[in-house]
């Protein structure tokens, strides 16, 4: 004679399962499992307990599980690499809105700085070492001319000829500083819109 069984693991919490034997010809009967509509059982909690001890009443209120869910989007780290960097201020003076697409931002990765500086295009190469040292080299760009953006631009140059290291601040933003550790400029990540 054969066992089937089915839901023997679920028997506990549905009801609905039985056990009949089936006849199969030229065979002995076998037990076999079916399974019908499960339904589920549930007792809800009391709604208050009280226990008695000699010194006074405990009360205890059975209250059902809550789940929240955390709905603030999570802040992704900004990194040095890997990240494009918006100059926002430079030798001191904040940086004007630009058109968009005509911002001066950075990218550094690999060695390799790429950027804009707000009229022309300018790449290169940095070396950096675990001290948040950072030097950029054989920095070269284009000579376009742009009026009214030249202070900027040359800001940008003059900061990133004079950078010895750099640090992120808890709002995200990029500090690149001289020797002495003066603020030289300040850059800001941007992210792709989700």
């Amino acid at each position: 004679m054969k066992r089937v069984i089915g839901c023997a693991a679920a028997a506990l919490l549905l009801q609905g399962c039985a056990s009949r034997e089936a006849a199969v010809p030229d065979r002995v009967p076998e037990r076999v499992m079916t399974v019908g509509t499960p339904t589920v059982t549930y007792k809800p909690p009391q709604p208050l307990v009280q226990v008695e001890r000699p010194a006074g009443e405990i009360v205890i209120e059975a209250t059902q599980p809550q789940v929240k869910f955390n709905t603030r989007q999570a802040v992704i780290p900004a990194m040095l690499e890997q990240t494009r960097w918006e100059l926002r201020k430079v030798a001191g003076n904040p940086v004007a809105v630009s058109p968009a697409g005509q911002e001066p931002f950075l990218k550094l990765a690999q060695g390799r700085v790429d950027g804009f500086s707000g009229c022309n295009l300018f790449n290169g190469n940095y070396r950096r070492d675990i001290n948040n040292r950072l030097r950029f080299v054989a920095v070269k760009g284009s000579v376009l001319k742009c009026p009214g953006r030249e202070a900027v631009e040359q800001g940008m140059v003059q900061a990133l000829m004079q950078v010895r290291s750099w640090a992120i601040a808890s709002d995200q933003s990029l500090f690149f500083l001289n020797a002495t550790g003066q603020e030289l400029a300040v850059f800001a990540p941007v992210y792709p819109a989700p």
